[in-house]
């Protein structure tokens, strides 16, 4: 299955490739469906990457937003792209780390998702800080395997 990147064209990228799928660079209007839409803080980029290409080896869809990390929330572009993706999306796995309390992109992606009921879980929630309330009832995921599982249980496009 692939992985699909929304990435942002502000910046010059390039043919940028990973694991040999060219990424697709977006900011246009996302059609695909997947099963999960991944959201985490910039600085845990490499552990949703590494999900990302874990469960796409395991045949899951998955979408990954690789974004410029001085974009805002607000800007009409970016919002309806990953409104777009979210609602395309089966589920939703948030990566969690001492550094998702500092985003601004990961309670409101989680806020686009929560209307639709969309089933949502973490990602390895190995924190030594309190999580923050909005993730507290979220179900915990510590390994790939077991994200694998609980999309293949919740995704509509099984």
């Amino acid at each position: 299955m692939p992985i699909t990147f929304g990435m942002n064209l502000a910046k010059s990228w390039g043919d940028i490739r990973w694991s040999g799928t060219v990424l697709m660079k977006a900011y246009t209007t996302h059609t695909e469906e997947s099963e999960v839409f991944l959201s985490y803080q910039r600085a845990d980029q490499a552990t949703a990457l590494e999900l990302a290409n874990d469960l796409d080896q395991q045949g899951r869809s998955v979408f990954v937003d690789v974004h410029d990390d001085t974009l805002l929330p607000g800007q009409q572009d970016l919002d309806d792209a990953l409104v777009t993706a979210i609602s395309k999306s089966d589920t939703m796995i948030v990566i969690v780390s001492d550094e998702t309390q500092n985003s601004w992109w990961v309670p409101w992606e989680i806020g686009v998702s929560t209307p639709s009921r969309k089933p949502k879980a973490m990602y390895k929630p190995q924190t030594y800080r309190p999580l923050p309330t909005y993730l507290e009832k979220l179900r915990r995921l510590r390994n790939a395997s077991e994200a694998n599982t609980w999309v293949v249980v919740h995704s509509k496009l099984r």
